[in-house]
């Protein structure tokens, strides 16, 4: 599973 989009808040908006 890939990482979400940069600037998700699913991660708390780890991939800005």
């Amino acid at each position: 599973m890939l990482p979400p989009a940069r600037g998700h808040r699913l991660a708390g908006e780890r991939w800005t």
